[in-house]
Order: structure tokens, then C-alpha cells, then sequence
């Protein structure tokens, strides 16, 4: 009898020091979780859970990569859109001046001073065929370190990339979409071979000239080069609102990814702190089996 009392007791004392080490294992788990903040420690935690907080922790990085093309993005088609209010102002402008030189009751030395104002405002806009956003020179097509357009005399120069090349800047602002955000500065404004600056600079010749003629032939010109650029200027401003409405669809599913993150992987702190409490409750009455237990097995092993 006294060796089943034994083996009772044995059994009794493993199966408390069982329970005891099980206890002190979510004890351990809830004082780490209270922590560090965190549901989700290791793998063996919430192997599911674990599963759709990485999706979840991919989408939420690849939406904020998608949020920071985007606001670059934006920044540059605001600036492009505004330099090209500036072109499409300076184009009006010498469509008055055009207006006013084809006139004949302006006179040669009339005529002459519209010309050096023409002239003025070709330089104006090589200028603005050259603006800069921080490094960016963004009519510059591919090769934004450059500057693009460079003039001697009469001679306006376009070497940026051109509108037959590969010109487009792109970025991504979604799974498989993407968008372009530059226009070549030659589409815009050409060159002295061709475009608006042929345009400006045979102006600019024949109001020097006084020819009435050629200067009519201009205005004509400058009004279908304009249209043309606000044509240009559409598009630019259709793909800031496409970029605007995109930014505001990731914004939101970016949210909607952190509420879900939090939700996964958050802890409920004051529910934790009850668990914690319930939990070194069960530790401390495991303890005091234990106590009682122990006594009784090395009695029953002596006897």
C-alpha cells in the first residue's frame, strides 16, 4: 500500500509541476505581450494571424511608396502646369504685338520697338523652356540634368531629349499603372527650325523689317501654336487630377491597412492587464499545490 501511495503521490506532484509550467508559460507570454504592445511575438504565436499581418504589412509599404511617387509626382505637374500658364500669357501677348505690327498705320519705328519687345519675350521664354523644379530641368525630356534650350542671336537650340525618343519620366502610383508626367520642351516650343521659336524669331525679323506681310502670316501661326499648348497644358492638368484622386484612393486604403494592422496585431491593454492579474492568480494557487503536494510525496517516498 505504501508503494501506491507513492506512485499516487508521484503522479499528483508531476502533473501539478505540469501545470505549474504551462501556467508560467502564458504568464511569461502575457507579461510579454504587455511589453512590447504586441499580440503577434513569434510565429508559433497566431501562425494565421502572422499571415495576414505580412500581407498586410506589404500592402501598407507598397501604398506608402505609392503615396511618395505620387506627391512628387503632383509637385511636378504643378509646376509644369504653371510654366506653361507663363508660355500660353507670353504667346497672347505676342499675338497683341502681332496684331498691332500688321497694322500700317504703326509705322517702321512702331514696328521696330514691338520687334525688340518680341525679342524680349523670346527670351522669356527660353527661360521658362529651361525651368527647373529643384534639379529637375522639366522640359527637358529624359535628361533632366541638362539644360535644354540655349540661344545665340537668332539661333534657339533644343538638346533635351526629343519628342521621337524616349522621353517619358514615369512613375508608379498603383499595381501594374503608372503615369507620364513630362512633355518635351521641342513639342512645346520647337526650336528655330520649327515651332514657336521659328515663330517668335521670324516675328521679331519682320516687324524689324516692317513687313506687314510676314507679320500677319505670324499672328496666324502664333494662334495655332497657342492652342496647341493649351492643348498640351489639358493634358498636363487631366493627369494632376487622375494623380489627385489616386492619391486620395491610397490615402484611404492606407488607413484602412492600419486599422486592420492595429486590429492583428495591437494588444487590448486593459483586457492584458485582467489576463495578467487572472493569470498570476492561477500561478500562485499552482504554487501553493505544489507546496502541499511536495511535503506529502517525500513523506510517502521515506516511508
Amino acid at each position: 500500500m505504501a508503494g501506491i501511495g507513492r506512485i499516487a503521490t508521484g503522479y499528483q506532484s508531476q502533473q501539478s509541476n505540469q501545470w505549474l509550467q504551462q501556467s508560467q508559460v502564458r504568464l511569461n507570454k502575457i507579461q510579454e505581450q504587455a511589453s512590447l504592445g504586441r499580440k503577434i511575438i513569434r510565429a508559433s504565436d497566431d501562425p494565421l494571424g502572422l499571415t495576414q499581418l505580412l500581407s498586410v504589412t506589404r500592402s501598407m509599404n507598397e501604398d506608402e511608396q505609392y503615396i511618395k511617387n505620387i506627391a512628387t509626382g503632383v509637385s511636378e505637374l504643378k509646376a509644369t502646369d504653371a510654366a506653361m500658364t507663363q508660355m500660353v500669357e507670353i504667346l497672347q501677348r505676342a499675338k497683341e504685338l502681332a496684331t498691332q505690327g500688321s497694322n500700317v498705320t504703326t509705322g517702321a519705328n512702331g514696328m521696330l520697338s514691338i520687334s525688340k519687345e518680341v525679342n524680349s519675350l523670346t527670351d522669356q521664354l527660353v527661360q521658362l523652356g529651361n525651368f527647373k523644379l529643384g534639379d529637375i530641368h522639366l522640359f527637358a525630356g529624359s535628361t533632366t540634368d541638362s539644360v535644354p534650350y540655349t540661344r545665340v542671336g537668332d539661333v534657339v537650340t533644343y538638346s533635351g531629349t526629343p519628342s521621337t525618343g524616349s522621353f517619358q519620366r514615369q512613375i508608379d502610383v498603383a499595381k501594374n499603372s503608372s503615369v507620364t508626367l513630362n512633355v518635351t520642351g521641342d513639342t512645346l516650343l520647337g526650336d528655330t527650325t520649327a515651332g514657336v521659336f521659328k515663330t517668335m524669331i521670324d516675328l521679331k525679323n519682320a516687324l524689324a523689317a516692317a513687313d506687314t506681310t510676314t507679320t500677319r502670316t505670324q499672328l496666324d501661326l502664333l494662334t495655332t501654336q497657342m492652342n496647341s499648348l493649351l492643348s498640351s497644358q489639358a493634358t498636363i492638368g487631366s493627369t494632376l487630377n487622375q494623380l489627385n484622386a489616386t492619391q486620395d484612393r491610397t490615402q484611404t486604403r492606407q488607413d484602412s491597412s492600419a486599422q486592420l494592422y492595429s486590429t492583428l496585431q495591437d494588444v487590448d491593454m486593459p483586457k492584458l492587464v485582467t489576463d495578467l492579474r487572472f493569470q498570476e492568480q492561477i500561478n500562485q494557487s499552482s504554487l501553493g499545490v505544489m507546496a502541499r503536494i511536495l511535503p506529502q510525496s517525500l513523506f510517502s517516498f521515506l516511508r
